[in-house]
């Protein structure tokens, strides 16, 4: 419990010094899959994107929200559920997103190893909102603190690039 009390300050105080949802001028994502990076990016507008952090603990359901999301904006329904991130009920995604899930079927151990962006279209609205949710690792892993230190590391450089946009980012914390 102390290590996840110390990775939430941690967390808390890397967004602080990155600025999130700071002023700066640049309006479209650049194209990146590298081995170094821990994010994958997607080039796209950002003029009419609302961005949310999803962050919480190991196991605190990020990436089922992330499904339900899915379920939702592509219209599915408990017939025709779209599933975007696999799991052990849903190992066949219906959406294509990219995802890096590990250990489908053991519940015991942590199953997203890097930070992925899901975007979504609200074409319900007349404006046609754009939300770009980043579902990261969770938080006190099952690995252990060396590997909480580097999904936190994960997590920052997630935050560093979407909050280089002159939108706000709001933060989902599940525990």
């Amino acid at each position: 419990m102390a290590a996840a009390h110390q990775i939430k300050e941690s967390l808390s105080d890397a967004m602080n010094r990155l600025g999130v949802g700071g002023n700066q001028n640049n309006n479209q994502y650049q194209a990146t899959n590298n081995e170094n990076n821990s994010t994958r990016h997607l080039s796209l507008d950002t003029s009419n994107i609302a961005k949310v952090l999803v962050i919480g603990e190991t196991g605190s359901g990020k990436s089922t929200f992330i499904n339900y999301l899915t379920n939702y904006f592509r219209g599915g329904s408990l017939q025709n559920v779209k599933v975007a991130i696999p799991s052990k009920y849903r190992p066949v995604i219906t959406e294509q997103f990219a995802h890096c899930e590990n250990n489908l079927r053991d519940t015991t151990q942590s199953k997203t190893d890097m930070c992925n962006q899901y975007i979504f279209v609200d074409t319900a609205s007349p404006a046609q909102r754009q939300y770009l949710f980043l579902d990261t690792p969770g938080l006190s892993d099952t690995r252990g603190a060396e590997q909480d230190n580097i999904n936190m590391n994960k997590i920052i450089d997630g935050v560093s690039f979407i909050s280089k946009q002159n939108l706000t980012l709001f933060i989902i914390i599940l525990f």
